[in-house]
């Protein structure tokens, strides 16, 4: 499963929506994401993906692509 699928099913998971319900191009507050499940979901990605999540920048809107591509950009520097 590629970095944009597991983030877009996280997201799909912590709304309790089907998957292909999430745009990759909405904001996250568009696709109905509020600031409690938002903490919930950084958790889940930073065990997912072994990151920590305090250098993204939360000022701007999020998308599933910009947030996909924040992490990817996290996880090659791990490395």
């Amino acid at each position: 499963m590629s970095t944009i699928e597991k983030v877009r099913s996280l997201v799909a998971q912590q709304l309790q929506v089907p998957t292909d319900a999430i745009s990759t191009d909405a904001t996250l507050e568009e696709l109905g994401m509020t600031s409690i499940l938002a903490v919930s979901l950084a958790s889940r990605l930073e065990q997912e993906f072994g990151i920590e999540l305090t250098d993204i920048p939360t000022q701007e809107p999020q998308t599933i692509n910009s947030l996909t591509a924040q992490i990817e950009k996290l996880t090659s520097t791990a490395k």
